[in-house]
C-alpha cells in the first residue's frame, strides 16, 4: 500500500504547487478558498526551518487541515498577510505522519 501511494504521489504531482495568496482568499491551482472557511493558521517548523503552512479548517471533516509547503524565503511574507485575516495557532509541531511523509518524500 505504501509503495502504491508513493508511486501515485510521485507520478501524479507537479514539481511546484501553484498558490496565490491575497488578503481575501487563497487560490491553489484553480480552487479558491475564502478565509472564513479557516479558523486559524500556523507555520510548522522542523528545528528552525519553516516546513509548511497549516490552515485549520472550521468545518470538521476527514481533512482537518490544508497544508502547503513553504520555505524560509516566503514564510515571513505569508505570515504577515495571514495575520491580517486569521488567528495564529501556536505550538504546532510535526506529527508522526508529517515526519514520515517528509522522510519518504511523498
Amino acid at each position: 500500500m505504501l509503495a502504491w501511494i508513493s508511486f501515485f504521489a510521485e507520478n501524479n504531482s507537479e514539481e511546484n504547487l501553484k498558490v496565490d495568496l491575497t488578503e481575501t482568499w487563497i487560490k491553489i491551482w484553480n480552487d479558491f478558498y475564502d478565509y472564513p472557511k479557516f479558523s486559524a493558521f500556523s507555520i510548522v517548523y522542523n528545528w528552525e526551518e519553516p516546513i509548511f503552512l497549516r490552515l485549520h479548517k472550521k468545518q470538521k471533516s476527514w481533512l482537518r487541515y490544508l497544508e502547503l509547503d513553504i520555505n524560509k524565503d516566503n514564510s515571513n511574507t505569508i505570515k504577515n498577510i495571514l495575520l491580517n485575516v486569521l488567528e495564529e495557532a501556536w505550538e504546532e509541531e510535526l506529527t508522526f505522519s508529517d515526519k514520515m511523509i517528509k522522510l519518504l518524500k511523498l
